[in-house]
């Protein structure tokens, strides 16, 4: 069976940020936040790690944000801990959803611990 959210979306609260609506992100939304995250390092052949980081978290946070704060801006945002909050908010739910994929989970071989 393919895994399939029952809602399209999801609401998180940020603390001292606000409230969001994030979509659950298709493969085809991860290959648009990867584009994104390219085009934000475009020039740097060799960005650091944290600008590596806050080009994956403004993409993801970019493709997937479907209601923000109204004083929310990516593009006003100054300090790193307020990004990585929001997108930790996203990330986690996004990865306990996928991880109840059938094909995440060990594989049953019949007769074992018999």
């Amino acid at each position: 069976m393919l895994l399939k959210p029952t809602e399209k979306t999801f609401t998180k609260t940020v603390e001292n940020i606000g409230t969001f609506v994030f979509q659950y992100p298709t493969l085809r939304d991860e290959i648009r936040a990867s584009n994104g995250a390219a085009a934000l390092l475009v020039g740097n052949s060799d960005p650091t790690v944290l600008a590596s980081n806050i080009a994956t978290m403004i993409s993801a946070l970019t493709v997937n944000i479907v209601e923000a704060p109204k004083d929310f801006n990516l593009a006003e945002i100054y300090a790193y801990e307020e990004l990585e909050a929001v997108y930790t908010a996203f990330i986690d739910t996004v990865l306990a959803f996928r991880n109840q994929s059938a094909f995440r989970q060990p594989p049953k071989i019949e007769g074992a611990g018999a």
